[in-house]
């Protein structure tokens, strides 16, 4: 339990894809829209905290079909968004989106 909270503390004061990713929704779209995506980036983290502790992770990964379910599920996750960042070119930026990204974004992100 020790080794979870030292990584979940080092998480959170690290600046990662989720804490780059908040600044620059809060810096387009304000600080409203940038408090909904810090809400789905911290829901986000307890889910899996929450699998983690509860040992739902452990349970879910110990079974064969579902480690390969998950296993092509997060594989399709990053291609998608590979495939964003590839299409994007240069226009990678927030300042360029039409609607801003909310909560089921940032809860998926982390």
């Amino acid at each position: 339990m020790l080794v979870f909270a030292t990584v979940s503390f080092l998480m959170f004061v690290t600046p990662g894809p989720g804490v780059l990713s908040l600044a620059g929704v809060g810096a387009a779209f304000g600080w409203r829209q940038g408090l909904l995506y810090m809400a789905g980036l911290f829901w986000g983290h307890v889910i899996v905290s929450v699998a983690v502790i509860t040992g739902l992770a452990a349970i879910l990964l110990a079974e064969p079909v579902v480690r390969i379910i998950l296993l092509f599920l997060s594989a399709a996750y990053l291609g998608y968004l590979a495939f964003r960042i590839a299409l994007a070119g240069s226009k990678i930026s927030f300042i360029e989106m039409i609607k801003a990204p909310g909560f089921m974004t940032g809860m998926t992100l982390q």
